[in-house]
Order: C-alpha cells, then sequence, then structure tokens
C-alpha cells in the first residue's frame, strides 16, 4: 500500500483538511471512547501497543455499543476510519434476509463508487461535492491523507454485537472462577479465560467453517494434541476440559514466542506463523499487525489481539456499556470423576443411578456414538455426574483433576454450558443489578438450545417449563419454537 502522496496532492489535501474538520461524522465521535486508564499493574502482561489504538476502540464499539441491527462500513487496515452506519431494514435475526444481503451489498458497493472518484478527484484538484468532503473528512481523520490510495478495494461491512457479547457475558457467570483457577494454577495470566468471549461468545455448540469447534474453538488437529478426542470422546465440546487444553496451548506458545501478544495471536494463526513473524519484526507487535503479510495473516488474525484487550477494557469499564446491568446465570451442582476402565454407557448409567439421558446432556464431550452406547467410554475419561452421585462399585474413581476448585458446581448441557461453583462478580464490593423482568415471557428457540438450557437462562425449573409447554420425557424441541416461561 502506498503510504505517501505526491506534494501537490499533500498541498491539496492538506487544505481540504483544515477546511473540513467539522465534517467529520458524528458517529465516529458520537461513541465513547472506553476509560483505557482503568487501574492495572504496571507489570500487565497484556500492554497495548500505539498502533492498536483505533483497533481496540474499534472493537470496544463492536462488541458493547453498536447493535446486531446496524451494520458498519470501515476500512480494513485503518479500523479509526468508519465510513457510514447503517440499520438493517426489516426484522433482525441472527441471519441475514435476501433482502438485507441485497441492501448491504448495494450500500458498499454505492461507497466504493464514490472512494474511487474521490481518490480521481483529489488526484486532478477537482472540486468535492458535499458528500465526498465528508468522506475526505473521515479518512484524514481516522488514518490520515496517504490512506486514499485504495481505499475502495479495503471497505469491509461490520455488524453490531452488544446483544451476543451481553449474552456471552452472562453465560460467562458460570465460567470465570473456575477457568481463572485453570489458568492461575498453570502459572498463567488469569485474564487468557476471556478469550471464549472472542472465538465463540461462550457458546460451547459453536463451529466454524475452517472446522473449528466448541467454546474454545480447537482446530481438529491442534484438538488431538492438548485433548482426548476418540471415537467416544471429543474434549473440544467440554468447556473445563478444553480449558485445561487452551492453558497447555498457551504455556507453549508462550514457551516459544516469549510475549503474550504473540502467544495469543498465535490461538488464532498458529505458533508457526507467528515465530515467522517474529523473525522479521522481532516482538514489536505494533510493526508485526502494520507490517507482515503473511499469506494467511489477514483480517483476522491481525485483530485478535486487539479484541482481546477490547474484552479486557469493556469488563474494566461494565457499568459505563451496561448500565442496565448484567444477569449473570448462577451456578448447578455436579461431581466431575475419572474412568478407571472402558465403560459403556448403559453400565454407567444403571451403576450411578442416572438416566442415560440426563448423563448425556451432563457430558457434551461425548460423540454420538458414545451417546448412543455404540462405543464404551474409554479408561481415563473425564465424567460428570449430579452432585451427590454415589460410585462404589462402579468402575470410577474420582479424577485427581477435581480439586477444590472443581467441587461440585454446575450441569453440563448439550448444547455446551457448564455451571460455575462461584458466582461471579467483577467488582466484589458492588453488586449488579438485575433487569426487571414482566410477568409474560416468552422465548423463541434457537438452534442448539435444549430445554434445560432454557430453564438454566431463566432461573425456573426444568420440569414447570416442560409442564407449560406441553415438551414430552426426550425434551424435543425446534428452532423456532416459541416457548413460555414460567412466572416466579
Amino acid at each position: 500500500m502506498n503510504k505517501t502522496a505526491s506534494n501537490p496532492f499533500q498541498a491539496l489535501l492538506g487544505g481540504l483538511v483544515l477546511a473540513l474538520g467539522t465534517l467529520i461524522p458524528a458517529a465516529s465521535a458520537a461513541t465513547p471512547r472506553a476509560d483505557t486508564a482503568a487501574v492495572r499493574s504496571i507489570r500487565d502482561p497484556f500492554p497495548q501497543p500505539p498502533e492498536l489504538r483505533d483497533a481496540v476502540d474499534f472493537w470496544r464499539r463492536v462488541f458493547a455499543v453498536w447493535r446486531r441491527d446496524q451494520v458498519v462500513f470501515h476500512d480494513t487496515e485503518s479500523l479509526g476510519i468508519v465510513y457510514d452506519i447503517v440499520e438493517l431494514p426489516g426484522p433482525v435475526a441472527d441471519a441475514q434476509t435476501p433482502r438485507q444481503q441485497a441492501y448491504l451489498r448495494a450500500r458498499r458497493q454505492s461507497l466504493e463508487r464514490g472512494l474511487r472518484e474521490l481518490a480521481r478527484r483529489v488526484r486532478f484538484r477537482m472540486g468535492l461535492n458535499k458528500e465526498q468532503q465528508r468522506l475526505l473528512g473521515v479518512i484524514s481523520h481516522g488514518g490520515g491523507t496517504h490512506v486514499l490510495a485504495g481505499a475502495d478495494s479495503r471497505v469491509r461491512s461490520q455488524r453490531g454485537m452488544r446483544e451476543r457479547f451481553l449474552e456471552g457475558l452472562e453465560i460467562s457467570g458460570r465460567y470465570d472462577r473456575i477457568m481463572r483457577d485453570i489458568f492461575r494454577d498453570a502459572a498463567l495470566p488469569e485474564d487468557l479465560a476471556l478469550l471464549p468471549h472472542i472465538e465463540s461468545s461462550f457458546a460451547n455448540n459453536a463451529r466454524s467453517s475452517a472446522g473449528a469447534a466448541g467454546m474454545w474453538q480447537f482446530m481438529p488437529a491442534t484438538g488431538r494434541r492438548f485433548l482426548r478426542m476418540n471415537s467416544a470422546v471429543d474434549e473440544r465440546f467440554d468447556p473445563i476440559l478444553a480449558a485445561h487444553g487452551a492453558a497447555r496451548y498457551l504455556r507453549n506458545a508462550y514457551d516459544d514466542l516469549g510475549d503474550w501478544a504473540l502467544a495469543i495471536t498465535s490461538y488464532n494463526h498458529g505458533v508457526g506463523g507467528m515465530v515467522r513473524a517474529q523473525r522479521q519484526f522481532g516482538r514489536d507487535f505494533g510493526r508485526i499487525v502494520r507490517s507482515y503479510r503473511g499469506k494467511t495473516f489477514g483480517f483476522s488474525s491481525r485483530n485478535f489481539y486487539a479484541e482481546f484487550l477490547a474484552v479486557r477494557s469493556i469488563l474494566d469499564a461494565e457499568r459505563r456499556y451496561f448500565p442496565e446491568g448484567v444477569r449473570y446465570q448462577r451456578p448447578l451442582d455436579h461431581q466431575r470423576f475419572r474412568l478407571k476402565q472402558p465403560l459403556p454407557l448403559t453400565r454407567l448409567a444403571s451403576s450411578v443411578g442416572v438416566h442415560r439421558e440426563l448423563l448425556v446432556d451432563l457430558n457434551p464431550a461425548w460423540t454420538p456414538r458414545a451417546a448412543r452406547g455404540l462405543v464404551s467410554l474409554p479408561a481415563g475419561s473425564e465424567i460428570w455426574l449430579p452432585s451427590g452421585t454415589r460410585v462404589a462399585s462402579a468402575g470410577i474413581s474420582v479424577s485427581p483433576a477435581g480439586r477444590a476448585f472443581i467441587r461440585p458446581s454446575g450441569e453440563f448441557l448439550r448444547a455446551g454450558l457448564v455451571y460455575n461453583p462461584i458466582t461471579f462478580s467483577p467488582r466484589p464490593t458492588e453488586t449488579i443489578p438485575r433487569r426487571k423482568q414482566s410477568k409474560e415471557r416468552t422465548h423463541v428457540v434457537r438452534k442448539g438450545e435444549w430445554p434445560i438450557l432454557i430453564a438454566s437462562r431463566y432461573d425456573v425449573p426444568l420440569k414447570d417449563l416442560m409442564a407449560l409447554n406441553d415438551i414430552g420425557r426426550r425434551g424435543v424441541i425446534r428452532p423456532g419454537q416459541r416457548l413460555r416461561i414460567p412466572v416466579r
């Protein structure tokens, strides 16, 4: 990318920038910049390079300011350049409708044409209309006039994620303390427990088109290295066991790279890729983001560490971004055990006196074949049972991993939810307000949701939810179905 302009253009642009200072759109200035002066130790392992300031601010707004009905058009390399914020037409859901896709495509093409025409007019010192003056002001303020060249090829759209981030924040209450303990016990910075906010918004049934799966989004090859994966068990779908795997991965990555910005980015880009970047630019992460041109070092990898820093800063100013309060989900009881010998599901269920369907719900790491009893659970498998379950003579021994911080603490769901034994509170001295709820409530079922997940979300008994909605014993519900929520 050409970062310098010829002298005549610079002179013209300089004058235009001075004249157009008041034409910078309110969208850039109206959104609050999070307080980056939050109290942090001088030995903070996650410093923010100056080059990442605009990127961190951009992702703060994506996660905590812009709604899911808002789409932002911006420059892919200079995230301080936000051209426009538009609202999706019609009803808004997780997936965009064909009409919404066509609307966004038209807006993007119009913006690209406008940027090409702006570059032409600036080059030939032609007059600018009001919209062209606005665009030039946005570029000058957000990245400098030198980025005008090729700006039309760097337009990207980003949908707001405030609702999704808030939902993930509420779910994280089940996990935060136990996951922080996992990283702390591994002698790693405990804020690494925030990575699921970026990877999956704490949705354990998340899958990527590239093959990553689970709350921690392990790829199959990486999962086989750091987790147990076989015909009966895929620990990528067990949030706690996957957190242990993430701790092992990040320890290895930090040992290889010696820098947390590089190690965290390797979680998206791979250690090998970050080693190659390090060979060119050392540990200067700002230069790596700005100048490294690895084949697969694209937008996602380039922004991964900035997203992590944005999440940290949002949690530092949680009340500022979520004044309505965060309703952290409460813990449920469960116990963790380890099998001494291979055991089929039918024998395990009869030995511990727990219905096999409940066991499947409690153990999301079990593959469909294991859940149907077609293959035995291998020796050494970590399993979860309801609190108070007796396991004498069932071929089970208490897992050595089940130390104090994994005491009875909640229930795994097939949809990917484990409940934290300690109620999470980001500010020990503060009480997080709960949002007011109306007496009449309904819930629209999403793909991957089960009745036990929905009952937990609304803090109502599972049996009451199933009875009110005539849900059968097998708990079958379908996406799009409207469920009535019992009044408590």
